[in-house]
């Protein structure tokens, strides 16, 4: 198991040598996820409670779901002044004229 670990790592490291503008905001914005998570996980469940599907796509979309509306949380508080400061994202430069 923890060779199959790092061989992955090593792989990762070797050729995985790219930034990507989508996971550089994942890890910008990681903090902010992880502080509004818990609220869309807990209301996808319930939404999925009732639905006749297998658990594994059940917690796919609960996954799916939740990461992508907790990205839009964030992104919209960090429009908030007051917002930015409370999830920890970096200062932006303010533009002058």
């Amino acid at each position: 198991m923890r060779n199959g670990l790092f061989f992955l790592i090593a792989i990762s490291l070797r050729f995985a040598t790219k930034h990507s503008r989508l996971l550089d905001s994942l890890s910008t914005n990681a903090y902010g996820l992880y502080l509004v998570h818990y609220n869309f996980v807990v209301w996808l469940q319930h939404v999925l409670l009732g639905a006749a599907l297998f658990a594994v796509i059940k917690a796919a979309i609960v996954f799916g779901g939740t990461l992508v509306l907790s990205w839009i949380a964030v992104l919209a508080v960090q429009r908030i002044p007051f917002g930015a400061q409370l999830i920890g994202a970096p200062r932006r430069a303010v533009a002058t004229s």
